[in-house]
């Protein structure tokens, strides 16, 4: 998040100076209008000090930090499934079946095949390989509501028997205050 004041006005007289600015920041990319704000400064031993702060614009200054406030949660949420993601993945790469299957939710579906038939699919896969690493590139969370989320990463998979790279697109929901795979698509680029 960045300030950029805007129409910034200084009225100065002795030792004390007003300036008088409109807040706009920068917040992932997006300008927000935060309101007017004066600020005054006093000089003290060859420094400028803030002896007041007022801010103009109430209503504005509100509205900005409700949007601020919702930019964080949505900060906090990604950061969440992020280290959901990363948990998965050590889950998978010490061939943790059981801790694994803890990250999906109970009417999970990808490629046609429910959550009972996922896991023996998943079991078997570990069966045959050993040796699994996964490294996790370019990690996005595409859409986040309150209850839902889109993530799509590029997965470079290695194993005994198995070498790939893809897109894997994520699909989770809350569930119980805690997020949960619903369904997974995968699309190779080898």
């Amino acid at each position: 998040m960045n300030l950029v004041p805007k129409d910034l006005s200084v009225l100065k007289h002795d030792k004390y100076t007003v300036a008088m600015f409109r807040q706009e920041f920068i917040v992932n990319g997006r300008p927000f209008d935060a309101g007017s704000r004066k600020l005054f400064l006093k000089k003290w031993r060859n420094n400028w000090y803030i002896d007041g702060d007022v801010i103009v614009d109430l209503e504005k200054e509100n509205q900005f930090i409700t949007v601020l406030s919702k930019v964080n949660n949505d900060y906090a949420n990604r950061h969440d499934i992020r280290k959901i993601f990363d948990t998965w993945v050590a889950r998978w790469e010490a061939e943790d079946m059981k801790g694994y299957a803890s990250f999906y939710a109970e009417d999970f579906r990808s490629r046609g095949m429910n959550l009972d038939d996922w896991l023996a699919y998943k079991a078997n896969i570990l069966r045959l390989n050993k040796n699994i690493h996964i490294v996790v590139k370019d990690f996005k969370v595409t859409h986040q509501s309150r209850h839902k989320a889109v993530v799509t990463f590029e997965q470079h998979y290695h194993s005994s028997r198995v070498n790939d790279v893809g897109i894997k697109t994520v699909y989770l929901k809350k569930v119980d205050n805690s997020w949960k795979i619903c369904k997974e698509l995968w699309k190779s680029k080898t």
